[in-house]
C-alpha cells in the first residue's frame, strides 16, 4: 500500500462524506426530517455534535479507503466506480432498511437509498482518481 496516496484518498474522502452528507441532510431532505421532527434529536443537539460528526466521517473515510486499497490496489476511475457502486446501494439498503423501525415515510427510506448510491459512486470516483497507480496505467 502506498500510504501517501492512501492518506491522499482518506482525506480527499473526508472531506467529500462531510460536505455532501452536510447537504444532503442539512438542506436536501430537511423537509423529510422537519414532517418528522420527534423522531430525531432537537437540530441544537444535533449542531453540537460536529466535532463527533467529524470524527466519524473522518473514521468512514479512513476505512473506505483502507478496503478499496486493499481490494483494488491500482485504482483508476474504472475500478472506482465499480468499489462505489457496490459500496452505495449496501449502504443504501442498510439505511433504507430503517423504514421498518421507524416512523418515517417511504419516500424517505428511498432517498437515504438513492443519495448513498451516489455518494458511494462518487466516493468510488474520488478514491479511483486518488489512489490510481500511475506506473501500473502507463506501461
Amino acid at each position: 500500500m502506498d500510504v501517501k496516496r492512501y492518506w491522499i484518498a482518506t482525506l480527499a474522502l473526508f472531506a467529500f462524506f462531510f460536505i455532501y452528507e452536510g447537504y444532503v441532510h442539512g438542506h436536501l431532505l430537511m423537509p423529510y426530517y422537519e414532517e418528522t421532527a420527534p423522531t430525531w434529536r432537537p437540530f441544537s443537539q444535533m449542531q453540537s455534535n460536529i466535532l463527533l460528526t467529524a470524527l466519524y466521517h473522518f473514521i468512514l473515510a479512513a476505512w473506505t479507503a483502507f478496503f478499496f486499497v486493499r481490494v483494488f490496489p491500482f485504482g483508476g476511475v474504472k475500478d472506482g466506480l465499480k468499489f462505489g457502486l457496490y459500496l452505495g446501494v449496501f449502504a443504501g439498503l442498510m439505511s433504507a432498511s430503517w423504514y421498518l423501525w421507524l416512523p418515517i415515510p417511504f419516500s424517505l427510506a428511498w432517498a437515504w437509498f438513492l443519495a448513498s448510491v451516489i455518494q458511494g459512486l462518487i466516493g468510488g470516483f474520488i478514491l479511483g482518481v486518488a489512489y490510481k497507480n500511475k506506473e501500473f496505467y502507463t506501461n
